[in-house]
């Protein structure tokens, strides 16, 4: 799991990585009107690439 891999701890609240993607989100997506950071359900989350 991501949690694991990037934090290397086990016992970990099943939200955790929401509420550290959700802080995340308010910082990178601050004033743009594309969001870069997506959900996709019952996959995870990916980073979409800005259209040149």
């Amino acid at each position: 799991a991501i949690v694991d891999a990037v934090w290397n701890v086990q016992d970990v609240e099943e939200n955790t990585l929401d509420v550290f993607v959700s802080l995340l989100r308010a910082k990178v997506d601050k004033g743009f009107k594309t969001k870069l950071i997506q959900t996709i359900r019952g996959g995870g989350y990916s980073v979409r690439e800005e259209p040149e």
